[in-house]
């Protein structure tokens, strides 16, 4: 994946070491894990960005915690969905990262309501979350992650827009 993306010019790969339900069932092998596969995106040239994701067992701030602790100069992505699926988006403002921005309708650990909505229809107040990025002079890139294809294959432009304009509105 690293040569791949190093070959289509990207810069950042993001890597959800914390994968779902089982992941921090073996966290300390995750996290063991990250510095063989940041060498392998280093010799291609891309910033290897650890995601946060939902937890089973643990909290995934106090993982993310113990990677930026062993390793240095390590990079972030902050999921918002994956947050606000633990109760935690204003708990996450204290340092610069790379944000991904998505929504999520659901209660703290409800497991059968994780899915992404697009921001605005979900209970993430992005009102909150954008000032943040603004107090701490955030100025880089923002991401939306959107299923914007129906099932017949067409593209849903105008939901795609819509959540675009969503996120220009709050920049």
């Amino acid at each position: 994946n690293a040569e791949m993306a190093a070959e289509l010019g990207a810069e950042k790969l993001v890597l959800p070491l914390l994968d779902g339900r089982p992941s921090d069932g073996n966290i300390e092998a995750n996290i063991a894990e990250y510095a063989s596969l940041n060498a392998i995106a280093r010799e291609c040239g891309i910033v290897l960005a650890v995601e946060n994701v939902v937890c089973l067992y643990g909290d995934p701030l106090a993982h993310l915690a113990c990677l930026n602790d062993k390793y240095e100069n390590i990079a972030f992505t902050y999921d918002s969905k994956m947050a606000q699926f633990h109760g935690w988006v204003s708990d996450t403002f204290d340092e610069k990262r790379a944000w991904l921005i998505s929504d999520i309708d659901a209660e703290p650990m409800d497991w059968s309501r994780l899915r992404s909505l697009r921001p605005g229809e979900g209970r993430i107040d992005f009102d909150y979350v954008f000032a943040k990025l603004k107090s701490v002079g955030y100025d880089e890139h923002i991401t939306l992650e959107s299923t914007s294809v129906s099932e017949d294959g067409a593209i849903q432009f105008d939901k795609l827009n819509r959540s675009l304009d969503y996120i220009h509105s709050m920049c």
